[in-house]
């Protein structure tokens, strides 16, 4: 089953958000190649490195020779025939320069020093709208010289000729890394690293939410491992990217859960090499933040809708000073993202077991313990954890770590077992779930709970429930 399925837990919403570019002749041609050709375009972007910054009006990535680059300049005959033309080789530029080769420069060191990878092709091109080819054909031979024919795209270049030009640049290559890896890993403010997961880019919609700066309280809406967190994450790197002497504070529920999300920001920070001080974000639990008083220029608060109703008006008090985004609020705002579709493509198995909860979760344990290459998260009411714990066979006593929500992670041990409660279930995901005591529960917290499985969750229960009963009709749509 995907966990697209368990949609059904939750509301089912749909909204498609793709870059925006210029409505002018030459970008339609080159929209138009890249939907042919299976490019990646984007358009007026910036590259993060260190603490230097690049912006590109246009990259497009092709899968079988590397990145085109695309410098838009206005020039018509006029203007180029009566004005000097210069490369630029630094990080200046003006309307009478070309500074592409800089651009590249610092490209290709960003992906050097990010993924390794010294030999990925970048090739330059000058996008000119008001210029024609019979425009160009009458001027002087240094501006022929300095401005190349074959790279030049002319408001008047067909869709041919345009094609023509980026593979005449390079024969195909088969080892090119994948292109959205490619992009994920040069636009910092679109990677998303899940751990022991391979990279991942942003979706169009996870960026709409990334980039926008026009409210005052916006909500981000979506399904159980749909990007959320990752949205909110990115967007506060973005942010400090911006502005180093922004002020973000993010609010999560739990110390566990805070504590998760620094160390997914340090990762983030360090797999990009970019410059942001990850100890100038506050990372605090709704507790924290009431009593710390301190009010930010940017506030992001997770999983809202697992917060009391009192602390989200509390917070919403802050609207008139701080931009204020919210993640699944039930709070009536002005500006709404919804994220479609789950993130995480997986199929994930589910097996329900009608029998006595405590020793069928007992045997489970006991035959994942054989060589411990899982790690299994077992969520049941506090009484029975205490059940369960008492039952492990002592040899299995010392790999059980029980999940405290209100401690750091450096405290929870690293075990293979986990046990917890469904209030100390924040932000931990496992390789296994066992499920006990499922049928008091909302639909909230039992989507919740089963989407933190990466392989199998085990669904243990005494009696039918309507909750159990809903489970199976989705896992036996997904089959």
């Amino acid at each position: 089953m995907t966990l697209k399925k368990i949609g059904s837990l939750f509301k089912k919403i749909s909204k498609k958000t793709n870059l925006s570019l210029p409505d002018s002749i030459l970008v339609k041609k080159l929209k138009s190649l890249c939907k042919q050709n299976n490019y990646l375009i984007y358009e007026n972007i910036t590259i993060y490195h260190h603490n230097h910054s690049m912006f590109i009006h246009f990259i497009i990535l092709d899968p079988l020779r590397g990145i085109y680059l695309f410098e838009d300049k206005s020039w018509d005959y006029n203007e180029l025939n009566s004005h000097n033309i210069e490369r630029q080789h630094n990080t200046k530029k003006s309307k009478k320069s070309l500074s592409y080769e800089n651009t590249a420069s610092f490209i290709q060191k960003k992906l050097a020093e990010v993924i390794n990878n010294y030999s990925i092709g970048i090739f330059n091109f000058l996008l000119t709208p008001n210029l024609s080819l019979d425009d160009y054909k009458h001027l002087d031979y240094e501006k022929k010289a300095l401005l190349p024919k074959e790279k030049i795209i002319f408001n008047d270049t067909d869709d041919n000729e345009i094609l023509t030009k980026l593979r005449y640049t390079k024969n195909e290559d088969s080892n090119i890394p994948d292109c959205t890896i490619l992009i994920a890993n040069l636009l910092t403010q679109f990677l998303i690293i899940d751990e022991n997961r391979p990279v991942k880019l942003a979706s169009n919609e996870q960026q709409s939410f990334i980039l926008n700066r026009d409210y005052c309280v916006e909500n981000l809406e979506g399904l159980s491992q749909s990007g959320k967190t990752s949205a909110i994450l990115l967007k506060t790197i973005l942010l400090k990217l911006e502005d180093k002497n922004t002020n973000v504070t993010i609010i999560k529920p739990t110390v566990l859960s805070c504590d998760l999300a620094k160390i997914a920001l340090m990762n983030l920070v360090e797999h990009s090499i970019i410059d942001v001080d990850i100890t100038s974000i506050s990372v605090i639990t709704p507790q924290e933040f009431e009593e710390s008083r301190i009010i930010a220029d940017h506030i992001l608060c997770d999983d809202s809708n697992l917060l009391e109703e009192d602390f989200l008006n509390y917070l919403l008090s802050f609207s008139n000073k701080s931009k204020i985004s919210l993640v699944n609020s039930k709070q009536n705002v002005d500006v709404s993202f919804k994220l479609s579709k789950a993130f995480q493509k997986r199929n994930l198995k589910a097996e329900f077991i009608k029998k006595q909860p405590i020793p069928e979760t007992l045997n489970i344990l006991s035959d994942y313990a054989k060589n411990k290459s899982k790690k299994i998260l077992t969520i049941s009411s506090k009484e029975n954890n205490i059940n369960i714990l008492n039952g492990l066979e002592e040899s299995l006593k010392d790999e059980v770590t029980i999940l405290d929500s209100s401690k750091k992670i450096i405290d929870q041990g690293k075990k293979f077992i986990f046990l917890c409660d469904y209030y100390n279930i924040n932000a931990q995901r496992a390789d296994i779930i066992i499920l006990l005591d499922m049928c008091e529960l909302s639909q909230d917290e039992l989507g919740y709970a089963i989407s933190l499985a990466d392989e199998k969750v085990y669904l243990i229960y005494e009696s039918e429930c309507d909750n159990i009963n809903t489970l199976k009709k989705i896992f036996k749509q997904g089959k």
